[in-house]
C-alpha cells in the first residue's frame, strides 16, 4: 500500500497509525490504479494499425480519453441512454459514426472468417470523443484502427490485428 510522507514519518517515528489514514492510503491507491488502468496503452502491440501521430505523454494524474490505436475505447452514454460498451459484439466491432461505405472492410472480414460487426452511431457527442468516423474495436475494447474512410487495403489491416500479417 502507498503511504503519504506523512504516514510514512508516523510509522518510523513508531507512532499509531489511524484507521482513517490507512483508508485514506487505500483509497489514494485505488484511485491511482483505476487511472493507470483507464490509460493503458499498447503502443507498440503488433497486433494494431499504428498511426504517425506523436503519442500523448503519460500522466499519472489525468486521464484524457482518446481512440489512437492501442487505447482502449472510451466509456460513453449514447443520446438514447444506451452504453456504447453495451452495443460492442464479442468479436471485432467497426463503430460508424457517418453513411461511410465499410463493405470493402466488412467483405474482407468475410474471406478472412474475421467477426466483425458493424455499430452504426450516428451521435455527435460521441462522434466528437471518438475522432473519426471508423473504429475498429477488439473484443478487448482496444482500438486497432481508425480512419475517416474504409482502408485501400482492408485485408492487410484485418491479417495485422488478427496476428497473421
Amino acid at each position: 500500500m502507498s503511504k503519504t510522507p506523512t504516514t510514512q514519518a508516523r510509522q518510523q517515528e513508531g507512532a499509531p497509525i489511524s484507521a482513517s489514514e490507512i483508508l485514506d492510503n487505500a483509497r489514494t491507491l485505488a484511485s491511482q490504479i483505476r487511472e493507470k488502468d483507464l490509460a493503458r496503452a499498447y503502443d507498440e502491440s503488433p497486433v494494431l494499425w499504428h498511426e504517425q501521430a506523436e503519442t500523448p505523454p503519460y500522466e499519472m494524474d489525468r486521464f484524457v480519453p482518446g481512440t489512437r490505436p492501442g487505447v482502449r475505447i472510451p466509456s460513453l452514454y449514447l443520446e438514447d441512454g444506451s452504453a456504447l460498451f453495451d452495443r460492442l459484439s464479442k468479436g471485432v466491432s467497426l463503430l460508424r459514426f457517418s453513411d461511410v461505405d465499410a463493405e470493402p472492410l466488412l467483405e474482407a472480414a468475410q474471406a478472412l472468417k474475421v467477426p466483425l460487426e458493424v455499430i452504426d452511431l450516428r451521435d455527435e457527442k460521441a462522434r466528437r470523443l471518438y475522432e473519426r468516423d471508423l473504429i475498429l474495436v477488439r473484443p478487448d475494447q482496444h482500438v486497432a484502427w481508425r480512419g475517416d474512410h474504409c482502408p485501400a487495403d482492408p485485408i492487410t489491416i484485418l491479417n495485422r490485428i488478427r496476428g497473421a500479417g
